[in-house]
């Protein structure tokens, strides 16, 4: 049967498994300490990854007589006879759906001893992981771990001790210094549990102010909201005010414009009259001479002449100084917002400042 189907897959979840523990060899030892922990969980991980690669899809356990079929899937004997005893018409692979001829399989003796050999180094691990510090014993000479060293801080071997790299360094008895550790341990205890205390009142003095904040900064949203409608009101009110004024002389104007046009039109039409009676004859000539004198000497009458200019150069003094007057309330506006935020940077106004603060939330 033609099975190197299964050789990559298997060969790569083999290596994806077995590399991080090749990588750990000789670093590991049951029961190190606390420096070796980190080794520690790097095996088990490994060993938790490479269990995933020997266990069966259909029962997700160890194999159990371990069989290999022709589209390179591994299951257990039993599960895969069971799982094809139960199929009807062609036999397919349970993962990849691929039809097996004739529903045959070999017997993965490899595959087998990897899962035992899995099962074992899970063993030796737990029980590894679960032994006491005080019966560590030296990864590297396989002695137990009788010293400590002061400058690398980490518990050695007495062969460690006579070899180069701390030979020099300052030991002490592995007891001795757990003890001096566990002093030092205290004491940073007791300093970070006064820290903690000093943090927990400091947010609950810090939590009070910024309520109160909280609620100073309301009074001020509200009086910011109330000035600046005031102030919108008073725009609004001289904004109308102006406006009808143009438009009172915009229709002066206007009237003045029609009582202009109208008045031409009469004297066009006196003239003509009179131009007519000249070419009368003088009976029918004095006919009408006193009307047409009358009309003639109402147009000689003095008239109330209108002069829009000086008004039109009020308007254009006041739109002037409106001009001068919102471009200083701008640039007087800001700059005593800067002025005064820096005041209140200033220490020596903390005081006077919570007074203000203060005496405006009683009111």
């Amino acid at each position: 049967m033609d099975t190197t189907g299964q050789e990559p897959e298997l060969r790569g979840g083999l290596n994806r498994g077995l590399g991080p523990l090749l990588q750990l060899r000789g670093c590991y030892a049951p029961g190190t300490d606390a420096q070796n922990d980190h080794t520690r969980r790097e095996i088990m991980a490994a060993l938790e990854q490479l269990q995933s690669e020997v266990a069966c899809s259909l029962c997700l356990e160890d194999f159990k007589e371990p069989v290999s079929i022709s589209c390179g899937h591994n299951f257990c004997r039993p599960c895969i006879e069971l799982c094809w005893a139960k199929a009807e018409g062609n036999v397919l692979c349970p993962q990849c759906r691929e039809t097996i001829p004739e529903g045959t399989f070999r017997p993965n003796r490899v595959l087998g001893n990897i899962a035992e050999l899995v099962k074992r180094l899970q063993s030796e691990a737990a029980t590894a992981a679960a032994t006491p510090v005080g019966n560590a014993i030296c990864a590297r000479h396989q002695e137990p771990l009788k010293l400590f060293c002061q400058q690398d801080e980490a518990p050695i071997c007495v062969i460690c001790r006579e070899s180069r790299d701390h030979q020099s360094h300052k030991v002490l008895p592995i007891e001795e210094a757990a003890k001096d550790c566990k002093k030092l341990i205290q004491s940073e205890l007791q300093k970070l549990k006064r820290k903690r205390e000093n943090a927990i009142s400091r947010q609950l003095q810090d939590g009070l102010t910024i309520k109160q904040h909280l609620e100073k900064i309301e009074v001020e949203r509200d009086l910011v909201v109330n000035e600046f409608d005031q102030l919108h009101q008073f725009e609004q009110k001289q904004k109308s005010l102006f406006l009808d004024e143009l438009q009172k002389l915009q229709e002066e104007m206007e009237e003045k414009q029609k009582a202009d046009a109208e008045k031409a039109g009469h004297l066009s039409t006196l003239i003509e009259d009179m131009e007519t009676i000249c070419q009368q004859s003088d009976s029918e000539f004095l006919q009408d001479i006193k009307n047409i004198l009358r009309r003639s000497r109402d147009f000689q009458k003095p008239e109330f002449t209108s002069n829009f200019t000086p008004k039109l150069v009020a308007f254009s003094l006041q739109n002037a100084a409106l001009k001068l007057t919102l471009k200083t309330f701008k640039e007087t506006f800001a700059s005593q917002l800067k002025e005064y935020e820096q005041q209140a940077r200033a220490p020596e106004l903390n005081d006077q400042l919570k007074g203000i603060l203060l005496s405006t939330d009683s009111h």
